[in-house]
């Protein structure tokens, strides 16, 4: 039968001593003191303390027997390095917080080594602060948002490897990743939802893949206004700068280390401009394309010359036209150009510096014109018919001229010895050589032996038309009339003395002058 107490009871030990205390007013229990330490236990039927309070350690432990008749501590508290330890081995440990609603909010969970914050209709929060109480780590269920640093601390992440090597991180001061180090090199891998590594930064290989086999890679940045402004499209294996929709015409600039102005290679979409060397400060461009056997093939420099191939590799240059058919053609092993082609007949035309067309050569005429100043044709040759066309009208030949800087176009000349010719002064004489070539309105058509670099000489027509000095004062000149030298210097005359004429026959007057002097043009043949 129990017994009532009201107000204390004290318990004492052998000595008297009053040990344990239990105080109905207040609800509570003493035990220990007066020389003894205090001690609770609660066994099991057996024997075996399954919860124990003591004071010589300061602990509280809870046990829990096990199959193999051990009782390992489960959970223990201890003051002395205020740590509360739950589970044993063989007996994952486990703590549960919940909220008003009955919902585990907190649960730590031994057995899954996990952390579990907040549950349904209550969502988790952890929070840590600095000793100035700012939030400096801070990770939101909410917003499924981590949070390192704050005002006036930036945040850090670093993870080491088993080495204390820093192989992981992200630096909000200096706003930067740093992934791998010394002996360790960083990797970054991006797998789709068929675990095929489609982003791939290996820090070993200095490289970045992106795509993988049946999923193509793709790089887009897009600018302010939301236009992809630059692409990397694996799947079609192009790069596109700029704007598709326009917009943003692209341009791709590369910088020499003198940090050239405009960028020593550029290429600029809204020109459709490629420009390779720079002007300040000055650097001069080249392009160079190898051949198989590692030669320069092609070569373009900034000095204005461009090389197509090298010693093993012949150079030829072709171009097409828009049937497709090669209409033009370089080949450095035959020293040859070939222009037009079947259906395409080649023309080559030389302009000169005024732009004026100087050379014509037409293929399907199978004819080259030379065109003078005033852009007529100057000469013509024509291969279909063998012909040679010059708009001038005699062949004329440079002889050395005795006193040449003062003869006039249509002097009649003679032979003073083997290589020079003087103006005439004597009727019917035998050594008539010709006519100086030029006067009126001819012009030599064919001017042979020319010696340009030779002072004192003249072109004296030989055959064809020419104007020429003559008189007719004793003497009028018809058409057809054969003509001879006169005694006026550098004259002809009508020649009517048949037996004085023979060898001293220039020619035919082409024009009558009846009398006194003039030029007259006439049909040059030496008889």
């Amino acid at each position: 039968m129990s017994e009532s107490f009201d107000g204390t009871v004290d318990i004492q030990n052998a000595s008297d001593a009053v040990t344990i205390v239990l105080d109905g007013d207040t609800g509570q229990v003493a035990v220990g003191g007066n020389g003894a330490i205090g001690r609770i236990a609660v066994s099991n039927g057996g024997g075996q303390d399954l919860i124990e309070i003591g004071a010589t350690n300061g602990a509280i432990v809870v046990r829990h027997g096990l199959a193999d008749g051990t009782f390992p501590e489960v959970l223990t508290f201890t003051r002395h390095d205020a740590a509360l330890t739950v589970g044993a081995d063989g007996r994952a440990g486990g703590i549960h917080v919940l909220d008003g609603a009955g919902a585990d909010v907190f649960s730590v969970d031994g057995a899954g080594a996990r952390l579990h914050l907040g549950g349904t209709g209550n969502e988790g929060d952890l929070a840590v602060h600095d000793a100035d109480d700012r939030k400096v780590f801070h990770v939101d269920g909410q917003r499924a948002v981590v949070t390192i640093g704050a005002p006036g601390r930036e945040g850090d992440l670093r993870i080491r490897d088993v080495d204390d090597r820093m192989v992981f991180r992200v630096d909000a001061g200096s706003a930067a990743v740093d992934i791998g180090a010394a002996g360790n090199e960083g990797d970054l891998t991006i797998r789709d939802a068929e675990a095929r590594a489609v982003f791939h930064v290996d820090g070993q290989g200095a490289a970045v893949n992106i795509g993988a086999a049946g999923n193509g890679g793709d790089l887009t940045i897009v600018d302010a206004d939301g236009r992809t402004g630059f692409q990397v499209n694996g799947p079609r294996a192009d790069v596109t700068i700029g704007s598709l929709d326009g917009g943003r015409a692209g341009a791709l600039t590369i910088f020499d280390d003198t940090g050239a102005f405009g960028g020593a290679f550029r290429v600029d979409g809204n020109r459709a401009a490629v420009t390779i060397g720079a002007q300040n400060p000055a650097r001069g461009g080249s392009l160079s394309m190898f051949s198989d056997d590692g030669g320069i093939g092609f070569s373009a420099g900034g000095n204005g010359a461009v090389d197509i191939g090298t010693l093993g590799a012949t150079g030829n240059l072709t171009v097409y036209a828009g049937s497709g058919r090669d209409t033009i053609r370089m080949h450095g092993d035959d020293a040859a150009i070939g222009v037009g082609t079947t259906f395409h007949g080649g023309h080559v035309r030389v302009f000169d510096q005024g732009d004026d067309l100087g050379i014509h050569i037409e293929g399907d005429g199978h004819t080259i014109r030379l065109f003078n100043a005033k852009g007529h044709v100057g000469i013509e040759l024509n291969g279909v018919t063998g012909d040679i066309k010059v708009p001038g009208a005699d062949c004329a030949e440079d002889f050395a001229v005795a006193g040449a800087e003062h003869l006039e176009p249509g002097t009649v000349l003679v032979i003073e010895d083997a290589d020079v010719l003087s103006e005439s002064r004597v009727p019917y004489d035998r050594r008539v050589a010709g006519v100086v070539s030029g006067a009126g309105r001819f012009r030599p058509g064919l001017v042979l032996d020319t010696q340009a670099d030779t002072a004192g000489r003249r072109p004296v027509a030989l055959v064809g038309k020419v104007f020429c000095k003559a008189v007719a004062d004793d003497d009028g000149i018809a058409v057809g009339d054969l003509l001879t030298t006169s005694g006026i210097p550098g004259h002809a005359m009508k020649a009517v003395d048949p037996a004085r004429s023979f060898g001293a026959v220039i020619g035919k007057a082409l024009a009558p002058l009846p009398s006194g002097r003039g030029l007259v043009p006439i049909l040059v043949s030496l008889q």
